[in-house]
């Protein structure tokens, strides 16, 4: 398919060239020069000039060898875009090799390839940054007649950010999305990990960072629990973020929840006096008493730490009687009493 031209290099004003093809004339004429547009296989072989002025003419030239290859019927393929880690200085070159032909391998930033003109090879001493190579193929004359590129894309570090949410008393998330403000490449895939689960509600994960999250009946005040996510491609490429939840406590002190029964085994369960709400009234005051009036208990500040003692030692199971102050504008008060059952 190319243009090509055989000419005379020692042609002679006014003389005519006579241009065999083997041995049959193809041309005659004062022109040099024999013109091929748009070569065929055909058209390989030997060609020759005879010169002539009038009826002298010139011994036959030297054999010309004309070589026509074939363009194959194939494209280049370098193979599919991967991603590299950022330390990684090494990484794999796997190309398509030609049926026809000779592939090489041409890098297009300063990276090194170890066999250039092998199709499975590798590439070393990679810069920073993505890097990129080019698979060409060549056949006979038929130089760089198709070419294709393969692109290593360079992981970047992620980064999780924190999350706040303010939860309405007795309201849920739903369709939180942790991953939505967190620093990730539009090509990075990520894995999720929850860390912890949460202590005053239950949390749904809906996959890919995406939670639910429902409170406790009466939980109030700040909820905590961590995620992780790291790079599918790259599992050093890791970052944690803490989520927390700011659960309102009630409007009014008066629609506080209050227990009337611990059981401090020491199995973990309901083991001390928890008001839920106290957490919304900070500065609530909490005396307790037995059932002779005698006061066992008092604080100015409640932390929802009482466990069944006095003076560090467990009480006798039975019911105790309570006195709590909230911490409001109107320093509600409440009153009733308390099971210690172990």
């Amino acid at each position: 398919g190319t243009d090509i031209s055989i000419s005379v290099a020692n042609w002679v004003s006014g003389a005519s060239y006579d241009f065999y093809f083997g041995t049959s004339l193809i041309s005659s004429g004062p022109m040099s020069v024999l013109n091929f547009n748009d070569i065929t296989p055909n058209q390989f072989g030997a060609y020759s000039v005879v010169a002539h002025i009038g009826n002298c003419y010139t011994e036959p030239s030297d054999y010309h060898w004309l070589f026509v290859d074939k363009l194959p019927p194939i494209e280049a393929y370098a193979g599919d875009d991967d991603v590299i880690c950022p330390s990684d200085d090494m990484l794999f070159l796997e190309a398509e090799p030609p049926d026809i032909g000779t592939g090489r391998w041409v890098p297009l930033t300063n990276a090194t390839v170890v066999n250039e003109s092998e199709a499975y090879t590798q590439a070393i001493n990679l810069g920073s940054g993505d890097q990129a190579f080019a698979w060409v193929l060549s056949n006979g004359a038929c130089k760089d007649y198709s070419a294709d590129t393969v692109v290593f894309e360079r992981s970047e570090p992620i980064q999780a950010f924190p999350d706040l949410y303010f939860l309405p008393h007795g309201e849920v998330l739903t369709g939180k999305k942790l991953l939505a403000n967190d620093l990730i490449g539009p090509q990075q895939g990520v894995l999720f990990y929850l860390l912890d689960q949460p202590q005053k509600g239950t949390l749904q994960h809906l996959g890919d960072g995406e939670i639910n999250y429902t409170p406790k009946p009466y939980a109030v005040g700040l909820e905590e629990f961590r995620y992780r996510i790291c790079d599918v491609d790259c599992p050093g490429l890791c970052d944690t973020a803490t989520v927390r939840i700011n659960i309102k406590g009630p409007d009014s002190a008066a629609d506080c929840f209050v227990p009337n029964l611990i059981t401090p085994n020491g199995d973990g369960e309901n083991e001390t006096f928890f008001i839920p709400c106290i957490e919304a009234f900070p500065g609530s005051r909490l005396t307790i008493y037995n059932r002779y009036g005698n006061k066992i208990y008092d604080t100015e500040n409640y932390q929802n730490d009482w466990q069944g003692t006095y003076k560090g030692k467990p009480l006798p199971d039975g019911t105790y009687f309570y006195q709590l102050t909230f911490n409001d504008d109107t320093r509600t008060a409440v009153q009733g009493y308390i099971v210690v059952l172990r």
